[in-house]
């Protein structure tokens, strides 16, 4: 079994951070578009209609319409992308912390396990970006320390945005189509624009504090033993 080199993330860390950067901004215009969609609803007093697009003009202009559709297709297909980037960083991360030999109980393979199987997504990332962070920083009793409170309002945005988002898409699959989908889908925004920032900052600390390890522990190795960081 080869033992893992420690390689800098640098390439999938800068595609992630551009891809939150991104789904913030998407989600932020889609908030906006949500606050504007439930106000034409409730001047116009509707509150049940059979298909979004069928609405009268005088109700909710045709632009905006097309708008908030574009945007919602956009806003999955960013969340996508994001979400492939963020297990590849995962996987490297873990990577890199069993070969800093950190103690990390995981493996590179849960950094798609904690988000594909069912049941497990609900709780194992919380404890891998723990771990993580923790691993990262310069405690090396670091497994008896409480997480960090960034990590823990992290996951509970995170998970308060799975839980919306089955809602919402429950509402959206029921006929007819209730005004409660807007208030639904902006509860979902609103909590990925708390997460996605959070996110960003675990990142850039998780990358930073394993880089200051491998650089600690490159000047306390012999020469001819110590390896350059790789880019990846």
């Amino acid at each position: 079994m080869t033992t893992p080199t420690y390689r800098q993330p640098r390439v999938t860390s800068f595609l992630l951070l551009a891809g939150l950067a991104g789904t913030l901004f998407v989600t932020l215009l889609s908030a906006g578009a949500d606050i504007v969609s439930w106000m034409h609803f409730h001047k116009a007093g509707i509150f049940s209609i059979e298909k979004f697009e069928d609405l009268p003009r005088d109700v909710l202009p045709l632009t905006l319409v097309l708008t908030y559709s574009s945007l919602w297709l956009l806003q999955i297909t960013v969340y996508y992308l994001v979400g492939f980037l963020l297990m590849i960083w995962l996987v490297k991360v873990l990577r890199n912390a069993a070969a800093l030999k950190t103690g990390v109980t995981y493996t590179p393979k849960w950094g798609v396990l904690a988000w594909l199987v069912p049941v497990v997504y609900l709780y194992f990332p919380y404890c891998i970006m723990k771990e993580l962070l923790l691993s990262s920083g310069p405690d090396e009793n670091w497994k008896s320390a409480k997480a960090p409170l960034m990590v823990e309002v992290w996951w509970l945005m995170t998970l308060f945005n799975i839980i919306a988002s089955y809602i919402y898409y429950y509402l959206q699959s029921s006929k007819p189509m209730e005004w409660q989908e807007f208030p639904t889908r902006l509860l979902c925004d609103i909590s990925m624009f708390i997460a996605g920032p959070i996110l960003i900052l675990l990142i850039l600390k998780i990358n930073k504090g394993q880089l200051e390890k491998w650089e600690t522990q490159t000047k306390s190795t012999p020469a001819p033993e110590s390896q350059p960081a790789l880019a990846t």
